[in-house]
């Protein structure tokens, strides 16, 4: 029975990854529709007897062309369907921003967090003062729905932009709010009111603290839209707490219940809003918030590879504990005079006098000298006072015994200084890998797949020094899962074959480690290491591009190689600064550059190898006209002056998977 019930958990997995992939492949096909779906929504939104341009600022957390013009048509629709000639203004609203959005896509100004919001303020302030002077006049009773409007359109746009980069759980909340305030304006078979079916509803898929603070927000929309007289906000808060401490499924069914004590208790009849909170309520209980059960251990089974991979990232997470914890012994100034002292001194008829009867004062002599006589790499006789000479029966062959110490110090430390580099090496290869395996066991659990809104458009170009077949700089392009895509340059020290033998071994290393699933900082940092534990050291520098094609984010990791740059239409940025390549050294400055970028508004980030590098590749960058990357890299490669030198550019640009370009 046992062995039938894990195999029905395993069964009912499978079901519902094959569902939910599925669902994740329409997606891209979908948005579109849904981008319609929710411009039209959005024009239902209300607070007492007017429109509100909620619709308008939607339109800013779009990145498609074809969702952004499909997204302001359902809107239009909607103002005119739920408003008629009262919504003309919005629609008037809508238009303008849609406009906007065409026109600043891919400018500089485009990617300031707060500049479309705020444009799209005062585009309804200027139409708001447009429309209301061809009325005749603005009334001082309309000027504060006239200021709420202005800050709702330039909010409403900050919040859904913002809600689309995924951030925190209040900005999320904050846009289901939006949403939910005009739903609330909307009712099925004049009873069943969609924005309290979706207060009620949108709680119970959430956990934790983020239930009652979803609940609040969810609540407060509904009550500021003035569609019942219920007090929502109290009644949501108080079944998300209730459900916190007793998970029995019944409790989902609590908005309800509540409901009909406050009808009872403020003698005030509202069956639609009681109605619709049952109705959210019983949703809840088609989705499970809790995963399936995974099935139990099994010798051949993921949590016992989970157990392993977690002992084995706790066994090199000792291991590098253990190396940086054994210190390595300092040589001591001391050690100068031993050899003399023992060698020398020893056979000297003045032994007695010099280390037992008067030995401090010889001491205080020594000691006094050692650092300079460190710091020089050489002992004269200038460095002792004459009294310690005075007595000194063999003056030069002392002088010759102290120096040969000075050299064999100077040796230790150079070997004990390359032996604690050696173990610093060591141990952020062993931090990576344990890193690497706990993430692995991590990821071994069943979680929903990243489903990319964005593909990439690259180009490559090279050419070796005065025409040679062979070219020193290397450079690659993969996708590595998760919705991530890697770009690479690496350019070998030098020209010709050594030179390409080394940037190929470069990109072949962190290639498979990145494949591998290692962070970027995690690869970088290992052949780091790599470099450091060689004889020769590294010969080769690193831009390293990491991608998420679900977000259209990124970021540039730059260890070593030319200054890469950012075009944005007939603009063009330097980002990073040359530097030395790994292998230098461990920890401090030895480590790569890192800058974060967004290639949402279809940005182009050029990356070149110092063959290409001059001082007008900027303006090249920023007057290069035709849209192909793979055009500019190779306009970059051709006209660079540097040929004496091997020369390779790379072109990126991401594109909004259903754009119309």
């Amino acid at each position: 029975m046992e062995l039938a019930g894990k195999t029905g958990v395993r069964e009912r997995e499978k079901t519902v990854l094959s569902w939910r992939k599925r669902l994740l492949e329409l997606r891209p096909k979908l948005e579109p529709a849904a981008a319609f779906a929710m411009g039209f929504i959005l024009s239902a939104g209300a607070v007492g007897t007017g429109s509100l341009p909620l619709a308008a600022g939607f339109l800013a957390g779009l990145h498609s062309s074809m969702c952004c013009l499909l997204g302001a048509v359902g809107a239009a629709l909607g103002y005119w369907h739920f408003w008629e000639a009262a919504g003309i203004r919005q629609i008037a609203v809508t238009v303008c921003v849609l406009l906007a959005a065409a026109f600043f896509e891919g400018t500089h100004l485009r990617q300031k967090p707060l500049f479309f919001p705020l444009l799209t303020s005062a585009i309804a302030a200027v139409l708001g003062v447009a429309f209301s002077f061809q009325a005749g006049s603005m009334p001082l009773t309309a000027f504060g729905r006239y200021g709420m409007e202005v800050l709702l359109a330039g909010g409403s746009a900050w919040v859904f932009e913002a809600a689309a980069e995924e951030k925190n759980q209040w900005v999320k909340g904050l846009a289901a709010s939006l949403v939910i305030l005009s739903l609330s304006q909307i009712l099925l078979f004049g009873a069943l009111d969609l924005g309290i079916v979706a207060a009620a509803f949108l709680p119970g898929t959430q956990t934790g603290g983020n239930s009652i603070l979803t609940a609040a927000l969810c609540g407060g929309a509904v009550e500021l839209s003035g569609v019942t007289k219920l007090p929502v906000t109290v009644i949501l808060c108080v079944s998300a707490f209730i459900s916190q401490k007793n998970k029995k499924k019944q409790m989902r069914l609590l908005p309800g219940i509540l409901s009909l004590g406050a009808m009872a208790l403020s003698r005030t009849l509202d069956f639609s809003g009681a109605i619709s909170l049952f109705a959210g309520g019983a949703a809840t209980l088609l989705i499970s918030p809790k995963p399936l059960p995974m099935p139990a251990a099994s010798p051949d089974g993921i949590a016992l590879a989970q157990t392993h991979l977690d002992q084995a990232a706790k066994a090199v997470a000792r291991l590098q504990e253990m190396l940086l914890a054994e210190a390595v012994t300092p040589a001591l100034d001391a050690e100068v005079f031993d050899l003399a002292t023992e060698q020398v001194c020893r056979g000297c008829p003045q032994w007695r006098l010099c280390w037992e009867e008067e030995a401090k004062v010889s001491y205080e002599w020594l000691k006094e000298a050692a650092p300079r006589i460190l710091r020089q790499q050489r002992a004269t006789r200038r460095d002792l006072p004459e009294a310690f000479w005075s007595r000194c029966h063999q003056p030069r062959v002392f002088l010759r015994g102290v120096n040969l110490a000075v050299d064999r110090l100077r040796a230790s430390r150079g070997r004990r200084a390359r032996l604690t580099e050696t173990r610093q090496a060591l141990a952020v290869q062993y931090k990576f890998l344990s890193g690497y395996l706990q993430d692995t066991a991590r990821r071994l659990d069943t979680v929903p797949a990243r489903m990319a809104a964005f593909t990439p458009e690259i180009g490559i170009h090279s050419a070796g020094k005065l025409g040679m077949a062979v070219c020193g700089d290397k450079g690659a392009q993969f996708a590595a899962g998760d919705c991530r895509y890697y770009v690479l340059l690496c350019d070998g020290m030098g020209t010709g074959l050594g030179a390409a033998q080394e940037s190929e071994n470069a990109l072949s290393i962190l290639t498979a480690l990145l494949q591998a699933g290692f962070s970027p900082e995690g690869a970088l940092d290992m052949l780091n290491s790599f470099y450091v534990l060689r004889e020769f050291g590294g010969f080769s520098t690193v831009d390293l591009l990491e991608l998420r094609l679900d977000t259209g984010r990124g970021a540039l990791y730059k260890w070593g190689g030319a200054p890469s740059y950012v075009k944005n239409r007939q603009f063009a940025r330097k980002i990073g600064t040359a530097g030395p390549p790994p292998g230098v050294g461990i920890g401090g400055s030895c480590q790569a550059e890192v800058i974060r970028l967004s290639l949402q508004r279809g940005e182009t980030v050029i990356l070149m190898s110092d063959g290409v590098d001059g001082e007008e590749v900027q303006q090249k960058i920023a007057s290069f006209q035709e849209d192909s990357p793979k055009a500019l890299a190779k306009y970059l490669v051709a006209s660079a002056s540097g040929e004496e030198d091997d020369r390779t550019a790379a072109a990126i640009r991401l594109r909004p998977i259903g754009s119309f370009t």
